[in-house]
């Protein structure tokens, strides 16, 4: 963590603490090659957590290609934070985001870090992203910013599982429609990300039909351990992509697609 956090001791002190506090900080990143990132977050033990995986652990770049098209088209389903969309706007020159997050405060918190940032072309979505019709849906409040979900715990007791036991009325929009307007802007997606606790799978066998995947250069997504997620990647590697099931993450990268541009 030294070597990630400039103000490291303050980070390293908030993964480790006992007391979850709740007060906003920004944790400094040491620099990304020409840029440097500051993160807004709170002092909770999971927000340096996760940040902690996804600059340490790079496990959503897994199997990226080693060049994009420029500009990089990004669709961050399930955007958190912000933590995985600034860290793709510190590795790349040229990007363009189109962010979804339905949980209110995560959503404001992604905005103001995009921000602080200086990250300006994005598009954000206040919605979850789902794969039926419904213009709302019942998202279930994790104990953490990141397992907010729209998958019903049934029942699990709130005080010893992930979940508070609360839930809002989030506004939804159907994967298909989400990526059709994304293609219709950029032409193309070259990096779909999702990130929804639980509903990963179905949200792209939902793509799948349409076609709306053979427009996406590479795919990663956390899709769990069971048949479904092997199944899914039957259907994907029909469309010509050659797919990695690492459970509980999932990649895909189109090996019918040019591969120009500029390199991660």
């Amino acid at each position: 963590m030294a070597l990630l956090y400039e103000n490291w001791p303050m980070a390293l002190a908030d993964r480790v603490s006992i007391k979850k506090k709740q007060d906003l900080v920004i944790y400094r990143l040491r620099r990304q090659g020409d840029k440097g990132v500051t993160l807004l977050a709170e002092r909770n033990g999971a927000d340096v957590r996760v940040i902690n995986e996804i600059w340490l652990l790079n496990p959503y770049l897994r199997h990226a290609p080693d060049a994009f098209r420029s500009p990089v088209c990004v669709v961050d389903i399930g955007s958190n934070r912000g933590y995985f969309a600034l860290f793709i706007a510190s590795r790349l020159e040229d990007v363009r985001l189109f962010c979804f997050e339905p949980e209110p405060e995560n959503f404001n918190l992604l905005r103001a870090n995009l921000s602080l940032n200086g990250v300006e072309a994005v598009e954000l979505h206040k919605a979850a992203v789902t794969s039926d019709q419904e213009n709302t849906k019942t998202l279930w409040l994790g104990n953490e910013p990141g397992l907010h979900t729209l998958v019903s715990p049934d029942g699990a007791p709130a005080s010893g599982g992930r979940y508070t036991g609360q839930v809002e009325v989030v506004d939804a929009i159907h994967i298909v429609p989400a990526l059709h307007s994304v293609q219709a802007q950029e032409g193309h997606i070259d990096i779909l990300k999702l990130d929804t606790e639980g509903t990963e799978v179905e949200l792209l066998t939902a793509a799948v039909g349409p076609g709306l995947l053979t427009a996406v250069r590479y795919i990663t997504a956390e899709v769990g351990y069971g048949q479904e997620a092997r199944c899914l990647r039957e259907k994907v590697e029909n469309l010509g992509f050659e797919t990695w099931l690492e459970p509980p993450y999932f990649y895909a990268l189109n090996r019918r697609m040019d591969d120009r541009s500029d390199a991660i």
